[in-house]
């Protein structure tokens, strides 16, 4: 809960900044493409910390509050 009470506090407060330039290989949460703010997400796939954040970020795309952009991430 308290994550999501930082991501929602830092999506008020990030209005003024432009949106994100879309990469190739970036994978858009659907719908959320209007949201006012862009938020990229740069993570590992299957660790618990990428779980936590993207389970933030989906509710805050499905309230109409971000652009969920993933870009993988491969910890080598």
């Amino acid at each position: 809960m308290c994550l999501l009470l930082i991501l929602s506090f830092l999506c008020l407060i990030a209005n003024s900044i432009s949106s994100q330039e879309k990469i190739e290989h970036d994978h858009v949460y659907p719908n959320s493409d209007g949201n006012p703010v862009t938020v990229v997400l740069y993570g590992e796939i299957g660790t618990s910390e990428f779980y936590t954040i993207h389970q933030q970020l989906v509710k805050l795309a499905n309230k109409g509050k971000v652009h969920y952009i993933l870009r993988h991430f491969v910890k080598v």
